[in-house]
């Protein structure tokens, strides 16, 4: 689903000890892992509310202009694109588990983490 099949261990790690202790820290060290690999920065962990330039040209250009709620331009991307919403929308709630792992047994960043009680 993320597209990482090639986790590291130490990213593994890192994701099913946060998962160890609550879900929103999970979220989070996921978020990092993704992050990091997409090599994205963030300047706040939270909405701020204040307007985003948002800056387009080209083709499908002209569907981006003044104030527009983040909504709209995840709707005129999804046009542009001919993406229907609803059905990735559907898709990404009919997946039961996503997998940040490369081996067996598998962390799930849906659902509790795979725990040995060997």
């Amino acid at each position: 689903y993320l597209g990482i099949s090639n986790a590291t261990d130490a990213e593994i790690e890192s994701v099913v000890d946060a998962a160890g202790k609550d879900s929103k820290k999970c979220k989070r060290t996921v978020g990092n892992v993704v992050s990091r690999r997409a090599h994205i920065g963030w300047s706040t962990g939270g909405h701020t509310g204040a307007d985003v330039g948002l800056y387009a040209y080209g083709s499908g250009s002209s569907a981006f202009h003044g104030n527009m709620d983040n909504t709209q331009v995840g709707q005129a991307l999804a046009a542009y694109l001919g993406v229907s919403l609803g059905v990735a929308t559907n898709v990404v709630q009919r997946s039961s588990t996503l997998v940040l792992a490369k081996r067996q047994p598998t962390a799930s960043l849906l659902h509790k983490p795979y725990v040995d009680h060997s």
